[in-house]
């Protein structure tokens, strides 16, 4: 299921699956994965650099969260600045 909502200035997307979800342990290395300045072990890149990228462009309280759901699967919530295209396309100018 995909989701999306707009709220206090921000837009916010949920992706959320049924499958066998993620386990504490791994949920827990995953966000502090997501969070570190150097990735720990091996593998996880991609969605290190999706969340840095993010954070890089719209600032520190954007960014990416992965969450396990109670009766199974995971939720990656995906939260960015609302823009307009004007200051979409001026803030694209300056990280050129």
């Amino acid at each position: 299921m995909i989701r999306g909502k707009v709220e206090d200035g921000y837009v916010k997307f949920f992706f959320r699956d049924n499958g066998q979800g993620i386990s504490t342990e791994r949920l827990s290395a995953l966000q502090e994965n997501l969070d570190t300045i150097e990735p720990q072990g091996r593998g996880s890149y991609g969605l290190r650099n999706v969340n840095k990228r993010i954070q890089l462009f719209y600032g520190t309280d954007c960014g990416l969260r992965i969450d396990s759901n109670e009766e199974g699967g995971a939720t990656i919530a995906v939260k960015i600045l609302k823009l307009s295209c004007q200051e979409h396309k001026k803030k694209m100018s300056y990280s050129e």
